[in-house]
């Protein structure tokens, strides 16, 4: 499988973020600090989508339903929780299936869609050129 590369490569920032927001639950479950729990997830949610839209936008890995839900997650704690009215009950259901239903729709329609006739911009999983070298195995190899 192919990973596309970000354009600030060879920096793994979706991947820092996804430590950083990984050690930031966990120390906030540790020391019972709800704010330290929210702001690793936040992080994590952020590192992970961004991975998840590159790889889907590339034409890999379709990720249509995470990437529907994030913004539909993200919606309805706006309308429901911080807005000045509360959209409960089955209205609020009702409203984010159809955002789900529009987001996943959407999402379908451009999975590959950055993906250049003829161009590869891409790393292997198993490694890049610094796993090539001579004794150096990588998975799938078969020397």
């Amino acid at each position: 499988m192919n990973r596309p590369r970000p354009p600030w490569h060879p920096v793994p920032l979706a991947e820092l973020a996804m430590l950083i927001g990984l050690v930031g639950v966990i120390a906030g479950m540790l020391g019972q600090d709800p704010r330290w729990v929210v702001g690793g997830l936040v992080l994590l949610v952020a590192g992970v989508t961004e991975l998840a839209l590159r790889e889907h936008l590339a034409g890999g890995k379709s990720h249509v339903l995470l990437l529907a839900f994030v913004p539909t997650a993200a919606l309805h704690l706006v309308l429901v929780v911080i807005a000045p009215f509360r959209l409960i009950g089955p209205g609020a259901l009702g409203f984010d299936l159809l955002l789900f239903g529009g987001f996943a729709w959407l999402l379908r329609r451009v999975h590959g869609v950055l993906v250049p006739a003829g161009q590869d911009d891409t790393e292997t999983l198993e490694g890049d050129a610094a796993d090539k070298r001579p004794g150096v195995l990588s998975i799938g190899d078969q020397r």
